[in-house]
């Protein structure tokens, strides 16, 4: 068999298994992505350069032990596919595959936490983000700014925590680089006079409070909780 067969049978097995429904999930797009067709913006190199900063802190353990024989622009055609069919855990599980044979990769980490955003868990997708801030300020950035704008358009939102009223702009972008330390979902509303400072994309009482609590153990200050119109 010679590469490009097995290459080929190789992803079309993978995408088959990720396509099958474990009982209990939802029901899923009946649609089987086709890796071929994806053209990612930005895929990796077969060979790419790893950057010179240590990356013993991606180590992907669950990620399966990766095929040699496939290439990293292929698993990640594949995670951006899977991604796009909303089958979100199997895109992550393309993706380590990715970070296996290139360390560092800023997109495969972007990606990653974009799934874990879609999944719910923002936990995992901040560990993602802290990851790729080390790596790639400006696409740390970037991703911050779109997983918080998707949290924020959520009409299930019902309360944002004020953090901090500045008059002086450079104070408000300080606290909001101190918060993207800790928490998505931060941002600046300007008024006429102040710089406010707020944290969203927040859908409980109780929600709230935990973080308003958690903000002021970190920064000792005194937040509060505002509920939205």
């Amino acid at each position: 068999m010679n590469k490009w067969v097995f290459r080929t049978a190789f992803i079309v097995g993978f995408i088959a298994s990720a396509a099958v429904v474990q009982p209990g999930e939802a029901k899923k797009s009946a649609m089987i992505p086709n890796a071929a067709l994806v053209i990612a913006s930005k895929p990796p190199a077969e060979k790419l350069p790893v950057p010179a900063q240590n990356f013993a802190i991606i180590e992907r353990k669950e990620a399966a032990a990766v095929n040699e024989n496939i290439p990293a622009v292929d698993y990640f055609n594949l995670g951006i596919s899977l991604r796009n069919e909303g089958m979100y855990e199997q895109a992550i599980e393309a993706f380590n595959q990715v970070l296996m044979i290139t360390p560092g990769y800023g997109d495969a980490l972007y990606n990653i936490a974009l799934a874990y955003a879609a999944l719910g868990n923002v936990n995992a997708a901040f560990e993602e983000y802290q990851i790729l801030r080390g790596i790639d300020a400006k696409m740390a950035e970037d991703l911050y700014n779109e997983i918080t704008g998707d949290a924020m358009s959520d009409m299930n939102n019902k309360f944002i925590v004020q953090v901090g009223a500045f008059r002086n702009n450079a104070y408000a972008k300080d606290m909001i680089e101190k918060l993207k330390e800790r928490y998505f979902h931060a941002y600046i509303e300007k008024t006429d006079r102040l710089h406010i400072v707020r944290i969203g994309g927040i859908k409980s009482k109780e929600q709230g409070n935990r973080l308003m609590l958690d903000i002021g153990n970190a920064f000792n200050i005194k937040p509060y909780l505002v509920k939205l119109k």
